[in-house]
């Protein structure tokens, strides 16, 4: 799967001019694999999370992944440790031209804008918002993105999509807290930035 991201953007846009005016269609991706699982959309496999319900929703999921592992790999008490990641995205944005001309190709600009914001979710016992932010090496309610605008030109009776969405490490952590004999399990999430990322095909 090819992925033009954030890194060869710059290189995409000077190259960019008249995308269509060449048979080649190396300056386009393919188009991402969309389905909905369990009420999530996925684009590719990593999945699209719109709002908090959908991210508690995939993070009970993984919160119930990890409570197996603890019979098997049990984590230091008294402390936070990170015992799951996983790539989800945030900021989903899409644009798309459609050319309903019959004989006549256009020029068209398409625009998207993605960006989200470094946060935390669960427990923010035992000091775990620093904690968050040295692994994020970013202040929580930070903002981060990209606006994304390119120039082509659509054949007659064609389309050309624009997609983009920021990559967010989604990093599980668990406290084992230890009072006496007992052992509570706290959880907790931080969400690191990875990079904006952008699809663009025709139909």
């Amino acid at each position: 799967m090819k992925k033009i991201t954030f890194i060869l953007l710059l290189v995409f846009m000077l190259n960019m001019g008249s995308v269509f005016a060449t048979t080649e269609d190396s300056d386009f991706t393919d188009k991402p694999k969309e389905e909905t699982i369990g009420g999530i959309m996925y684009l590719d496999g990593i999945p699209v999370i719109h709002n908090d319900r959908e991210l508690e929703l995939l993070n009970t999921t993984l919160k119930n992944s990890s409570f197996m592992r603890l019979f098997s790999n049990p984590y230091p008490v008294n402390q936070w440790s990170n015992n799951n990641n996983s790539f989800i995205y945030r900021g989903y944005d899409r644009d798309i031209f459609t050319n309903k001309s019959k004989d006549i190709s256009l020029d068209a600009t398409l625009a998207t804008s993605s960006f989200t914001n470094y946060e935390i979710s669960g427990s923010v016992e035992f000091g775990f918002k620093g904690v968050a932010e040295a692994s994020m090496g970013a202040s929580v309610g930070q903002e981060w993105g990209k606006v994304y605008t390119m120039s082509v030109t659509v054949p007659p009776q064609r389309s050309v999509e624009l997609v983009s969405a920021c990559k967010v490490m989604n990093k599980q952590w668990i406290y084992p807290y230890q009072n006496g004999g007992n052992i509570t399990n706290y959880y907790a999430g931080s969400y690191n930035k990875y990079g904006t990322e952008y699809w663009l095909y025709d139909n």
